[in-house]
């Protein structure tokens, strides 16, 4: 009897614990999201119209010095002005514009290449009949469900040789860091085969692709991976380590494209040392699997990540993070979530760890997601579809809202899209792409009769659209970079305590800044060495000038590095505020160096770096960075640009720029019970760097 009424209260409590937890938890939701997101509505610009059946979207943008498309001169001439100019945008399309179908059992498509600069314009209906160039070259048939674009006119031998590059395509990445462009087709609709394939710049499967057996095309359950599958075109790829002692050949994990392929998205570099792209696909069942484009198809995971879809037309949007860890976001149409499947790998493919999901009022029947910043700079990432480092995120709703994201799924700002075309303010979103330069967005919209259209946006954050910005700050809590003289009282035991000393308001932080100490990142077994942490990294931004190709300063006290909080959370209201500035294009991620021994580099003698730098016969020198300081021009030798020349310098500017110390040499202390002056806090710190740098410590 007692240990029955034992099991009653116990799952008696058990019930209660979950009601709890669930009551807490959609409290926390309510109160996170009710009446605390920024909500816009934008008129959005027109800009091409009569787009039969749209699809996916996607600005072309750089392809990386290196790789296959800009070092073949052919190739790159078609991205200086041609059908891949960085400006242009490929865009999927359900009509084949005139041109004869060459497999009558499939649907028909196309992707187009379309300029966007030079004002609003139709698409012409049947144009790729007469010439696949309309309207002065705004529009360009770049691939179709056509004779000309099958997988077998670059790849005979292949078991795909006739499968067309493209039919019924329903989403595009680029891979811009060594490759080209990829669509994902579900020919046959959401309950047919799906089909990936990879595009030369002439709109046709990769000639000389890596795979005999599949070429550029890679469809159904034709090209997976298969036990003796070795034979890649060995006539160019013969020196890569990768091939010479591969192991199993067989699929690693089981799957196929035999459900309508949704979406597509760059993954990276194969983990085999290959070298060679590996894309996601995701099935209208809601599974994942993975395409090696020497190799073929492997499963990620089977079970259905998103829910699986019930009707064509409708995409899955996909956005894949590689830092600092590997994770891919995918819209959740009909769950009214995002899902987050994180990944790893091991020495030959991507597994599957687990699956997570963003859920929030606000998500409301989701049809693509975007990187705010995309991932250009990484030459092993770069892909429209990648987030740059901590990149927010853009969800498009069907309904004509876009949301802005962070990655844990907190809803930052909401917009409502508007646009009068065909009398219509409330139109629906199919599809969205993030400009590479990261100050536009590109919307493409349902249209009267499956006419569909694409409109533009400026990007967007919590403070509104990004031309409506107020002028940056150029102050940025700077000092001036004169280090003062030593104070009787900086010692080495007050460096020790000022090193792992919080910081508020009361002390001089009076802007926006990474950590309040600086243990809070230079910590990681013992003081002093570096941090590993998620939230220990620092984020380095620039912005791509897309006409020299050089990186130009940013006008923000978030340059170079962007700040992640501010004093509003000291309860002040923050003049300057954290976050990514809003002309960044580029992101890097950096780890706080380790500070052992670095009070070494002082005691290099000026000539032996001068002698470093000076080329050895080999073509090979580096260059001497001369700092400015009020005794004179002297040579860097700390900081990412080598662009602090003393330890005690370097320690000012971080006690600056990451703790936002407004001015580290008259900040006051609690610790030190001494009037502040003199610089005391600077160089106690830089004392006791060079002490634990000796081992004393």
């Amino acid at each position: 009897m007692k240990s029955k009424i034992k099991q009653i209260l116990l799952v008696g409590l058990f019930a209660f614990i979950v009601l709890v937890t669930r009551v807490q938890a959609a409290t926390i939701i309510s109160q996170f999201e009710t009446n605390t997101v920024p909500t816009y509505e934008r008129k959005a610009d027109l800009l091409v119209t009569d787009i039969y059946g749209l699809s996916g979207i996607r600005q072309v943008g750089p392809f990386h010095a290196g790789g296959a498309i800009p070092s073949n001169p052919k190739f790159l001439i078609e991205t200086l002005g041609g059908v891949l100019d960085p400006e242009r945008l490929l865009v999927g399309s359900a009509s084949n514009y005139g041109l004869d179908l060459y497999n009558q059992q499939m649907l028909p498509g196309a992707i187009l290449s379309l300029e966007v600069s030079r004002g609003q314009y139709a698409v012409p209906e049947n144009f790729a009949a007469q010439d696949k160039k309309a309207l002065d070259g705004k529009v360009i048939l770049y691939s179709a469900q056509n004779r000309d674009y099958i997988n077998g006119y670059y790849n005979s031998n292949a078991v795909t040789r006739d499968i067309p590059n493209v039919s019924n395509p329903t989403y595009i990445s680029i891979n811009n860091a060594f490759g080209r462009p990829w669509q994902a087709n579900s020919p046959f609709g959401i309950d047919g085969a799906g089909l990936i394939s990879v595009s030369d710049p002439d709109g046709k499967p990769f000639a000389n692709a890596p795979s005999i057996k599949s070429g550029g095309v890679f469809f159904g359950d034709m090209s997976n991976r298969v036990h003796g599958d070795y034979q890649t075109n060995t006539t160019l790829r013969f020196w890569l380590p990768g091939n010479i002692a591969r192991k199993n050949r067989h699929q690693y994990i089981a799957g196929h494209l035999n459900t309508g392929s949704i979406s597509t998205t760059f993954l990276g570099n194969s983990p085999d040392s290959t070298n060679f792209a590996v894309f996601a696909a995701v099935g209208a069942d809601g599974s994942v699997s993975q395409i090696h484009v020497q190799d073929g198809v492997d499963g990620l995971i089977k079970k259905a990540v998103i829910k699986p879809h019930q009707e064509d037309g409708i995409v899955a949007g996909t956005v894949f993070r590689w830092i600092p860890d590997f994770g891919l976001f995918i819209t959740d149409f009909y769950g009214d979530r995002i899902a987050l499947l994180s990944l790893m790998t091991d020495e030959y493919v991507y597994r599957a760890k687990g699956v997570s999901y963003i859920t929030s009022p606000e998500i409301q029947r989701p049809v693509d997601i975007a990187a705010v910043i995309p991932e250009i700079a990484n030459p092993r990432f770069s892909s429209n579809t990648t987030l740059a480092g901590t990149s927010d995120l853009y969800v498009a709703n069907k309904n004509g809202t876009l949301l802005r994201m962070d990655q844990r799924g907190k809803i930052l700002a909401k917009v409502k899209v508007k646009t009068d075309y065909q009398n219509s303010l409330n139109g629906e979103i199919k599809s969205i792409s993030t400009s590479y330069d990261a100050q536009t967005i590109f919307i493409g919209m349902e249209g009267q009769r499956n006419h569909d259209f694409i409109v533009k946006i400026p990007a967007f954050n919590a403070d509104g659209f990004y031309p409506d910005q107020p002028p940056e700050s150029s102050k940025g809590g700077r000092y001036e970079n004169n280090a003062p003289s030593t104070s009787p009282a900086a010692t080495v035991d007050l460096g020790r305590q000022l090193f792992s000393k919080k910081f508020g308001s009361e002390d001089g932080i009076r802007h926006a800044f990474n950590a309040n100490s600086c243990v809070s990142c230079h910590v990681n077994q013992i003081v002093g060495g570096f941090s590993s942490k998620e939230e220990s990294f620092v984020r380095r931004v620039s912005q791509y000038n897309k006409l020299s190709g050089y990186f130009n300063p940013i006008n923000s006290h978030n340059f170079p590095v962007a700040k992640l909080h501010d004093i509003s959370r000291f309860g002040e209201i923050a003049q300057e505020k954290a976050g990514i500035p809003r002309k960044a294009n580029i992101v890097s991620l950096r780890m706080p160096p380790s500070l052992l021994n670095i009070g070494r580099l002082d005691e290099i003698p000026d000539y032996i770096l001068i002698s470093h730098a000076r080329s050895k016969g080999d073509g090979i020198q580096g260059r001497v960075n001369y700092i400015d300081t009020k005794d004179g021009k002297q040579i860097g030798r700390y900081g990412w640009k080598a662009d602090q020349p003393t330890l005690q310098h370097m320690v000012a500017d971080a006690l600056s720029s990451e703790v936002g110390l407004d001015n580290p040499y008259t900040v006051a202390s609690e610790i030190a019970g001494i009037d502040p002056g003199n610089g005391y806090i600077v160089e106690a710190i830089t004392q006791y760097l060079k002490r634990i740098q000796s081992g004393d410590e």
